[in-house]
């Protein structure tokens, strides 16, 4: 039996209001609140976010601020649940900067996000660094603006499906 999920396994998606059922309680959660953050604006400030607000989602939140209009990005916020998972904290480097593989499909997911300007999410199945476990990552991007209209931030939160082995799909390598 096929899950709705099973269509963005092949890449991201744009989700509307209306799709955010599909979203697990984590990923929905976070989803409305970034949608109750625009307050009738096309995408929220990042200034209209409170810290406090994102509690139940912080260590698993990646910021990443956008560099020329989506040519790079630096991760700004490296999530500490994400550190633990990697062994590596990614806080302060670039997108180019990391390994191929996830690069080009991390970088694809992003710029997607620039476009739509509304939430995306995607469905990955990625290598960990120090097994040969392979986890179902779900990947929901938020575009945020700093002041201004264009996508200059953005916030991904991810999730690691319910941390069964996965035995289908692409493998990207960590």
């Amino acid at each position: 039996m096929s899950s709705p999920l099973d269509a963005v396994r092949d890449g991201p998606v744009t989700l509307d209001v209306e799709d955010y059922s599909l979203l697990s309680p984590f990923l929905g959660g976070f989803a409305r609140y970034w949608e109750a953050r625009r307050r009738g604006r096309d995408i929220p400030d990042r200034a209209d976010l409170d810290v406090l607000d994102l509690k139940p989602w912080l260590g698993w939140i990646n910021v990443l601020d956008v560099i020329d209009q989506g040519e790079d990005f630096r991760y700004r916020v490296f999530g500490t649940h994400h550190v633990a998972r990697l062994g590596a904290d990614l806080t302060g480097q670039r997108a180019s900067e990391t390994k191929l593989a996830v690069r080009a499909n991390f970088t694809r997911f992003l710029g997607r996000i620039i476009a739509a300007r509304r939430p995306v999410l995607t469905v990955v199945n990625q290598k960990n660094l120090d097994s040969d476990h392979v986890y179902e990552w779900r990947r929901l991007g938020v575009p945020l603006t700093r002041g201004g209209t264009a996508v200059d931030t953005i916030m991904v939160l991810a999730e690691a499906g319910d941390l069964t082995l996965v035995a289908a799909g692409p493998v990207l390598s960590a």
